[in-house]
């Protein structure tokens, strides 16, 4: 049987974020178990975090990326984002998403008009 995830926009208490952000959520019978956005500070800063196996859900990550850089596109600003260490595949996933290795595992998200 498929497990049904769906993505929708953002809306607080999805994260423990306490700064204001702009993101998508995914979601399964309810539950939150997935959330990438832009949280707004004195630099844009991207975070992500995902609580299922990506691999058996592929369209739904194509979506959802879509979704995320849609996200990103809407700054004038670069938004910047870290990758983790303790987690396999996170910078993958940046370059993925195309956020460009700025050094120190540091990736800088480039607005459009910039590029």
């Amino acid at each position: 049987m498929e497990v049904k995830i769906s993505i929708r926009p953002s809306k607080k208490g999805d994260t423990s974020i306490t700064n204001t952000f702009r993101g998508i959520t995914a979601e399964q019978n309810g539950e939150v178990v997935g959330v990438a956005g832009v949280m707004h500070g004195h630099e844009l800063q991207a975070f992500s975090s995902i609580g299922f196996d990506a691999s058996t859900h592929k369209r739904l990550i194509v979506s959802a990326i879509r979704q995320y850089r849609d996200i990103l596109n809407s700054y004038d600003v670069p938004v910047y984002a870290k990758a983790n260490e303790k987690i396999a595949g996170s910078e993958q996933f940046l370059r993925h998403v195309g956020f460009v290795d700025i050094g120190d595992r540091i990736y800088k998200w480039i607005p459009q008009q910039q590029v």
